[in-house]
């Protein structure tokens, strides 16, 4: 019989991209609680929840009044010290031509420098202490640290509040906006064959040489947000075989927990 007649065809080469999909949970890079420094009274709220902080504005301010009243003590007992260290200074002065005259022993010349030099340590302290109050009463205007989105005031006006180390009471918190991290994790296989990859030197880099990852949010297609793999866990979990993996994204996204679908 003659021969049958066959179809062929050319390959045609096609990119493929291997990629694994995984759920996760996007977190603000900063977030910061509002302390106090200084206990006192609360006596102003000088912003609106969900209002956008700049670092060094004011939030809450705490009574005033004592703090300014140490510190004017501080200031007046520092000026009483420098009075005192200069007439010192000038007896020490003196004493060196009163002990060359033999107007005065060598003990009292001694014990007349001693005292020019201990009213020069007593001028040091009551600067460190008028420097103490100035920072106290700076305190009392609890300021952000960083730029963010602020929550509610969790105390209101008229509550006494604590600034004692270890006992501070919380009166709100600063989300920083820009960048976002997505928390995941990923199987063992997947790891396997990511580190597999990087070995090889086959995976997608960004220009810094970080692995490329894409994100969706709940109601969101095609994985539009780019970013890149910050870091992975050092050990797999004992009892799931997964290892975790934080990436990063420059996004200012709402700063709560939100499904997301990394993909890398």
């Amino acid at each position: 019989p003659p021969p049958s007649a066959v179809t062929v065809a050319l390959p045609e080469p096609v990119e493929l991209f291997d990629w694994e999909e995984m759920s996760g949970s996007t977190a603000a890079r900063q977030t910061v609680e509002i302390r106090p420094r200084v206990s006192g009274y609360l006596t102003e709220v000088c912003y609106q929840p969900g209002q956008w902080m700049k670092a060094g504005e004011v939030m809450f301010v705490i009574d005033r009044r004592p703090a300014q009243a140490q510190l004017d003590l501080a200031q007046a007992q520092l000026m009483r010290a420098e009075a005192a260290a200069v007439a010192a200074q000038r007896e020490a002065a003196r004493a060196d031509e009163l002990l060359n005259r033999q107007a005065i022993s060598s003990e009292e010349a001694d014990q007349r420098r001693s005292a020019g030099a201990q009213a020069q340590a007593a001028v040091l302290a009551a600067r460190a202490s008028r420097d103490a109050a100035a920072l106290d009463h700076e305190f009392t205007l609890v300021k952000s640290p960083i730029d963010g989105r602020a929550s509610r005031e969790l105390v209101s006006v008229g509550n006494f509040v604590s600034g004692v180390a270890g006992f501070t009471t919380l009166l709100s918190t600063v989300v920083g906006g820009g960048d976002v991290d997505v928390i995941a994790s990923m199987d063992e296989s997947a790891y396997l064959r990511h580190q597999s990859m990087v070995k090889a030197k086959s995976l997608p880099l960004d220009e810094k040489g970080r692995p490329l990852v894409e994100m969706e949010l709940m109601d969101e297609n095609g994985f539009p947000h780019r970013g890149y793999v910050e870091s992975l866990d050092n050990r797999l979990a004992a009892g799931s075989g997964r290892i975790g993996l934080r990436a990063v994204f420059a996004l200012s996204l709402i700063h709560i927990s939100e499904p997301t679908r990394p993909r890398l």
